[in-house]
């Protein structure tokens, strides 16, 4: 622990396939000789429905499955106490509790998923603390809970200090004192502090903070960081500590990877979370990810803050049960933003995907908004956005369409799809694309089979030809994306999932133990998301030889600073080039640069491939967009698509 019941020794048989109703923990927990008026067990994360015994005595129960259960213990005698925990399964769910129902998963597994912690605390304690960055002024505005249990008035001083992470240097410090709270009061209180020499959080430096609150019976530190995120609606953008931001990435459907044959206790391997959020989303240069459908332990988040990665957090709801209580969803909505609201990394608040519910934007979203005090953006799934400046999401499969190929993108200018049937004045997040999926074997999925199938033909049982296939396409995508400018956010779907024959989708891996990343993906999308990146404007599957062609080649920079390198045009088969051209360029800050090139095409007919490179300036390593193209004679075309027999 914390995992899930599939690891308990000895084994369980038949998890997650709701041939028990219950499952059961059981430990002994040792109370120190120490003074406490409190006692509280928090359960961080379980499912399927908590309930907890002391000493035979019945605690609580906490229907949540994605949030923080709370269970106040009184006052503990010191020495051993029996402790029990119960889990469901979602048959024994009241049918007023969401439990995550995803239509792509076949296993509920329960368990305690993540950390479990006992507090022994003085009166009043403190609970529900949050910070609120405030950039311009250089401070943070907090609040925090302060709770008196004791059956006598009680009066406290409350003291807030603000540190540097790393350093521990001393920054910013105040003190309320003279605060008075009678028998069984709650008061929050709400200072703001000043911060020496603010240095704000961000992909590239995410700097971070502690904030330790202390009153004369309890103490806490949490951490923080100085960043504020919002989309702007008038220039349909995300900002980045006011700055305009583009957010590469992809998503992690972690409950779908914990039904993965191979899981076993890899998402509590803090070693391989690391390097599953911290180490390669470098390589492909991503600064995002979506937690799909479901929360992850704690611990991810505090990895993703020291990463620098920006987090939308979804919480696991694909479509709307109207037998769903709204107090209930307050509740877990409440506890999961009280849980999370510190961490720099979450960005957006994302309450379902691909959701019409007509309850959440109207009756949850508006209530629980106000206790970020960072007052991130809210993602809505498919419904209205709740807020004047929150994004809609749109998930623009373009294979998913029978007849799709690249050549399709030539007249497309990259608007909105209908699928997300929202606002069209609000800035856009893309957060899944493409229908290209492939289990870790090579073999395509339930849901993408029919695709390979019309592209590669007798290829289509190839792994080796699957994959190259697949990096191509995912990475003309990306490009094309990327270089319309219509959305702020480019997100595929999915680095992280599950992998099994009978999957809808799966992920980007070969080895999910020792996370290798299938390597003709790895490569083509590392160019793809390159910040001072290139695409090549062309989607045609012929290109008439024995002529001159033009071509567009944008040039893309979403950095902060200007750019300049050379673009090199050429065509070639394997290793011989056919025609070449070259180009300077100089790109501003967060902006695009469109080239006009002409290269003479070759006659002679057959396979080919244009490239465009672009070489920065700085050094580095070049990258390339490139397009498999049939060069054709004067009497007609060559076959459609590419590579192989078509895409």
């Amino acid at each position: 622990m914390p995992g899930l019941i599939d690891l308990a020794r000895p084994r369980l048989d038949k998890v997650g396939q709701l041939r028990y109703r219950f499952y059961w923990y059981r430990t002994t927990v040792t109370i120190p000789d120490q003074p406490h008026d409190r006692a509280t067990l928090v359960i961080k994360k379980a499912r399927y429905g908590t309930a907890v015994w002391l000493d035979d005595r019945p605690i609580g129960h906490h229907y949540g499955c994605f949030t923080r259960g709370v269970f106040p213990l009184g006052r503990l005698t010191a020495g051993p106490h029996h402790l029990v925990v119960r889990l469901g399964t979602p048959v024994t769910l009241p049918p007023w509790v969401p439990w995550g129902e995803d239509r792509e998963k076949t296993r509920y597994i329960p368990g305690i998923y993540d950390d479990v912690v006992l507090w022994l605390s003085g009166s009043p304690h403190l609970e529900n603390i949050r910070v609120g960055p405030r950039l311009a002024e250089g401070a943070v505005d907090v609040a925090v809970d302060l709770v008196n249990v004791h059956p006598t008035p009680q009066t406290t001083t409350l003291r807030l200090t603000v540190r540097e992470a790393a350093s521990g240097r001393l920054v910013g410090q105040t003190t309320v004192t003279g605060l008075t709270l009678g028998p069984g009061e709650r008061q929050t209180i709400q200072p703001r502090l000043t911060i020496a020499d603010p240095h704000p959080w961000s992909p590239e430096d995410p700097f971070l903070y502690t904030l330790e609150c202390a009153t004369d019976a309890d103490q806490e530190t949490v951490r923080f960081g100085l960043r504020e995120f919002r989309y702007d609606r008038a220039s349909r953008r995300a900002l980045l500590n006011g700055r305009p931001y583009w957010l590469h990435g992809s998503n992690i459907t972690l409950y779908r990877f914990f039904e993965d044959p191979e899981r076993g206790a890899l998402p509590w391997d803090r070693a391989w979370v690391r390097r599953l959020l911290a180490e390669l989303p470098r390589t492909l240069h991503l600064n995002s990810f979506r937690f799909c459908i479901g929360l992850a332990p704690e611990f991810w988040y505090d990895i993703a803050d020291e990463a620098g990665l920006l987090i939308q957090d979804e919480f696991p709801i694909w479509g709307y049960d109207h037998r769903w209580s709204t107090q209930e969803l307050l509740q877990e909505f409440s506890e999961w933003i009280l849980a999370h609201g510190n961490h720099p990394c979450i960005v957006t608040w994302d309450a379902c995907n691909e959701t019409h519910s007509g309850v959440l934007g109207t009756r949850v979203i508006p209530v629980v908004r106000r206790l970020d005090l960072a007052d991130r953006p809210w993602d809505n799934g498919y419904d209205l956005p709740a807020g004047p400046d929150d994004p809609v999401e749109d998930h623009p499969y373009k294979f998913s369409q029978p007849d799709f190929t690249l050549a399709r993108l030539a007249d497309d200018p990259g608007e909105q799809s209908p699928n997300s049937g929202a606002a069209r004045d609000r800035a856009v997040i893309i957060n899944e694309y493409d229908w290209l999926w492939l289990q870790r074997t090579g073999q395509p999925t339930t849901l993408s089979d029919r695709v390979y199938r019309r592209l590669l033909g007798e290829q289509a049982d190839d792994p080796e030809a699957c994959r190259r296939l697949r990096a191509y396409l995912m990475a003309a995508l990306t490009e094309f994306w990327r270089a319309r400018r219509r959305a702020a956010a480019v997100q595929y779907f999915c680095y992280l999932g599950y992998s099994r024959p009978d999957g809808e989708t799966s992920d980007d891996f070969i080895d999910i133990r020792r996370l290798i990343l299938e390597p003709h993906f790895a490569a083509r999308m590392a160019d793809a998301f390159a910040p001072f990146g290139v695409c090549l404007d062309f989607w045609a599957p012929d290109l008439p030889g024995g002529r001159a062609h033009s071509f567009t080649v944008h040039v893309l920079n979403d950095t902060a600073a200007p750019q300049a390198g050379q673009v090199t045009l050429l065509v070639r088969r394997g290793e011989t080039v056919l025609a070449e051209t070259t180009a300077p360029v100089t790109v501003a800050a967060d902006g695009r640069q469109t080239l006009s090139l002409t290269l003479p095409i070759p006659a002679r007919p057959g396979p080919a491939e244009v490239v465009a490179r672009l070489s920065p300036a700085a050094g580095g390593r070049p990258v390339e967009s490139r397009r498999k193209v049939t060069i054709t004679g004067p009497e007609g075309r060559g076959p459609l698509g590419a590579p192989g027999p078509a895409a």
